[in-house]
């Protein structure tokens, strides 16, 4: 797997955290929906710091 893959798939990661953000603007979601959806962003965000942090880790090899 080269860097442009992980940039990829970093870049896919924050298109959804915008868009659970998106989610989470929506008068029309429960608050158990947002619950969950806030969850979701939670876990999403965390695989997008995994990500940067190895491609750091990569270059400075």
């Amino acid at each position: 797997m080269g860097i442009d893959y992980l940039m990829a798939c970093y870049s896919k990661t924050r298109e959804l955290s915008n868009f659970y953000n998106e989610c989470l603007s929506n008068d029309n979601i429960s608050d158990d929906e947002k619950k969950l959806i806030y969850a979701i962003l939670l876990n999403n965000v965390k695989s997008s710091k995994k990500i940067k942090e190895y491609i750091k880790n990569i270059d400075t090899k």
